[in-house]
C-alpha cells in the first residue's frame, strides 16, 4: 500500500473536483496506436452486446498527473450493453507485459432502480480511475449503465453484472492490450461484491478475490433477514424492507432468481471485509456468506474492522494488499 493511495482515498471528492476544474478532454478514437501503444481500430456496426463503440486518451488535469501510477495511461471505452450506451475506465500500465487484469467494482442502490445517476463520486470517475492505475497491473473500472456517463437508467445486479460481461468483451478486441492468461483478480465493494461472485462463477481465468462488505445475493439476504428480523432494532429492520415486500411488483421470484449467484463453479479464493458497525450487509450476514462461499468449495478468509458499510482505510487497504500478493499478485490499494 502507498502513501499515495492512501491521501486520495480520502480526499476522493475534493480531487475530482480540483480534476474537473483542471480539465479533462479526451482524444478521439482512430486506428492508428493512442498513446501507450493500444487502439481499437475499425468497430463492428450494430448494437450487440460487447461491441465496443470508441476508444479514448483521457487527459487528467495537471492536478491529478502527479498521482498517476509513473508512465501509465488512463482510457474511456465506450461499448453497447442491453442496448445502451456503456462506460469503462481502462488503466494501462507501461511495458511490453503481458499483465494481470484488476477488475474493480464499485457498490450501487437496489432503491435507485429505474432512476440514472450521472456522476456521484463513490461511482468511477477520472479520478478514480487515476488512483487505481498500477504500475504492473492493467485495471478495468466499468461503470455499468445508469451510472456516470453509462446511459439508461440503472438496473438490478443481474443486469449489472451483463454489463460488466459486455464491458470485458469489448476489452478483449483493444488492439495492443496484452492481458497475461488466467491471472484477472476482483475488488468489489457493496452490490459490486455480488457483481463480482457472479464473475467469477465457474471462470477459471480468476485467480483471486478481494470484497468489502459485498451484497450476499437477494435470496441469502432475504433469508438472513427473514431469520434475524425479531432480533433488529427499528432502523435495521428498515434497510430491508425491500427485500421483504418480495411480494410487490419488480421484487417476484424471477427477480430473486436472478440476482442470487450460484456457486456451483466459484472455487476462487475469497477475502470478505467487513464493518463491525455495517448496518447495511451487518457482520451476521457476512459471516452468513462466508460459510455458503465455503460450501461451494471455495477457500474464504472474513475479516472484520471497525467501521459501517463499505470500510475503506489504510489498514483495509493493507489487508486487500497483502491478500493479493498472497495470491501471486502485487497489487497496490
Amino acid at each position: 500500500m502507498t502513501t499515495r493511495r492512501r491521501s486520495l482515498a480520502a480526499g476522493l471528492a475534493v480531487f475530482y473536483l480540483i480534476g474537473l476544474l483542471g480539465g479533462c478532454g479526451t482524444t478521439k478514437a482512430t486506428a492508428q496506436p493512442l498513446p501507450g501503444g493500444i487502439f481499437l481500430g475499425a468497430t463492428k456496426s450494430g448494437r450487440a452486446d460487447g461491441t465496443p463503440i470508441r476508444l479514448d486518451l483521457v487527459r487528467p488535469g495537471p492536478s491529478l498527473v502527479s498521482y498517476m501510477a509513473p508512465g501509465s495511461h488512463v482510457y474511456s471505452l465506450y461499448y453497447w450493453s442491453r442496448g445502451q450506451r456503456t462506460q469503462a475506465y481502462l488503466d494501462v500500465p507501461p511495458g511490453r507485459g503481458p499483465f494481470p487484469l484488476l477488475i474493480e467494482l464499485h457498490g450501487g442502490s437496489f432503491g435507485a432502480m429505474s432512476t440514472h445517476f450521472p456522476l456521484p463520486v463513490f461511482f468511477q470517475t477520472t479520478t478514480t480511475a487515476v488512483i487505481a492505475t498500477q504500475p504492473s497491473a492493467i485495471v478495468f473500472l466499468p461503470n455499468y449503465v445508469g451510472y456516470g456517463p453509462s446511459r439508461g437508467k440503472v438496473g438490478d445486479a443481474h443486469q449489472d453484472f451483463l454489463d460488466v460481461r459486455s464491458g470485458l468483451a469489448a476489452v478483449a478486441q483493444v488492439r495492443g492490450l496484452r492481458v497475461k492468461p488466467h491471472a484477472t483478480y476482483l475488488f468489489g465493494e457493496s452490490l459490486g461484491g455480488a457483481i463480482g461472485a457472479m464473475l467469477a462463477n465457474g471462470d477459471p481465468s480468476i485467480r483471486a478475490a478481494a470484497f468489502v462488505s459485498p451484497w450476499p445475493g437477494a435470496t441469502q439476504a432475504l433469508n438472513w433477514w427473514q431469520a434475524h428480523a425479531t432480533a433488529l432494532n427499528a432502523d435495521e429492520r428498515s434497510e430491508y424492507q425491500a427485500l421483504a415486500a418480495f411480494e410487490a411488483p419488480g421484487f417476484g421470484e424471477a427477480w430473486f432468481r436472478a440476482n442470487s449467484f450460484g456457486c456451483r463453479g466459484l472455487q476462487v479464493p475469497v477475502l470478505l471485509i467487513g464493518g463491525t458497525q455495517d448496518d447495511v450487509v451487518p457482520p451476521g450476514m457476512l459471516a452468513a456468506m462466508a460459510v455458503r462461499l465455503k460450501g461451494c468449495g471455495a477457500h474464504v478468509e472474513l475479516k472484520f474492522v471497525p467501521g459501517g458499510h463499505a470500510p475503506y482505510d489504510a489498514n483495509v487497504q493493507a489487508l486487500i494488499q497483502a491478500w493479493f500478493a498472497s495470491q501471486g499478485a502485487t497489487l497496490q490499494f
